[in-house]
C-alpha cells in the first residue's frame, strides 16, 4: 500500500515540476517578445534590436543555469 502511494506521489510531483518548467519557459518567451517590441520602438526594425533581445535572453538562461 505504501509503495503505491509513494509511486502516485512521485507521479504527481513529476507533473507539477514539468508544469512549472513549462510555465517558466512560456513566461520567458513572452518577456522576450515584449522586449523585442519595446526595442523595436527605440531602435526600429534593425539587427541591433533583435540581437540585443536575443543576447539578453541567452544571458538570462546562462545565469539561470549557473
Amino acid at each position: 500500500m505504501a509503495i503505491v502511494a509513494s509511486a502516485l506521489l512521485v507521479r504527481i510531483w513529476r507533473r507539477v515540476v514539468l508544469a512549472l518548467c513549462f510555465l517558466s519557459g512560456i513566461s520567458g518567451l513572452l518577456y522576450e517578445v515584449a522586449w523585442a517590441r519595446m526595442l523595436h520602438l527605440l531602435f526600429g526594425d534593425t539587427v541591433l534590436a533583435v540581437s540585443t533581445v536575443l543576447a539578453s535572453f541567452m544571458a538570462g538562461l546562462a545565469m539561470g543555469s549557473f
